[in-house]
């Protein structure tokens, strides 16, 4: 549970933008982790079309990870492309 707090911290901080005037979210989903049952993960399309997620790897390198990957992925949308 109290890792369900912070991660709820995180996610307002990170992804709502931290007080700042934030863009309204278009979808909100929460997904399993791919390694850990036991976690899971706020996807969010934002108002500009641009996605973001809770997990370390979006939160650390800003990059499109696969949870992010397999929600565009359902929805049709196309993913980044890293050359």
């Amino acid at each position: 549970m109290r890792e369900q707090v912070v991660w709820a911290c995180v996610e307002d901080a990170l992804i709502n933008g931290g007080g700042q005037m934030a863009l309204q979210n278009l979808r909100r989903l929460e997904v399993a982790s791919m390694s850990n049952p036991n976690k899971t993960y706020i996807v969010v399309e934002k108002e500009d079309h641009t996605w973001q997620c809770s997990c370390p790897v979006w939160i650390f390198r800003r990059k499109e990870c696969k949870h992010i990957k397999r929600e565009k992925a359902k929805l049709g949308v196309e993913t980044e492309r890293y050359d």
